[in-house]
């Protein structure tokens, strides 16, 4: 829960440098990221537990779009990783309602992992200039 609250607030920070094609995009992220904290407290409220929504992991702001997809990947690819361990202790657990609700933020995490790489791909095919033109056009 930690990493969606810290990615919904990342987006809202780093949202500066993206381009209006792409803004509406990443306000989606943001809201996403913030519709699966809510979902996660409440499960941790439903299962009598108590969420701790005080802790963010450090965000880190690129100093362009590139290092800031960059950095949206890194912290993507733990994510999914910190999902998957968390479905797995679910299961073992036999609570099949919060690892149901994982694998959707999971599928979630790993579409939006797939735009980023996308992205980080066509800015390596044209550098970062020409993918900026490209997306003010």
């Amino acid at each position: 829960m930690t990493f969606l609250l810290t990615m919904a607030q990342r987006v809202a920070v780093g949202s500066r440098q993206i381009l209006p094609r792409q803004l509406i995009l990443v306000n989606m992220i943001s809201f996403t990221a913030q519709r699966h904290a809510e979902k996660l407290i409440e499960r941790i409220l439903f299962l009598e537990g108590i969420p701790s929504v005080g802790n963010l992991n450090k965000i880190l702001i690129g100093k362009n779009i590139e290092e800031q997809f960059r950095n949206d990947h890194e912290a993507g690819t733990e994510a999914i990783s910190v999902y998957k361990d968390a479905i797995r202790l679910a299961v073992e657990s036999f609570d099949d309602g919060t690892a149901q609700l994982l694998r959707s933020i999971l599928a979630d995490e790993e579409n939006h992992l797939d735009w980023l790489e996308i992205q980080l791909a066509q800015i390596g095919q044209v550098e970062l200039q020409n993918y900026l033109l490209e997306q003010i056009a």
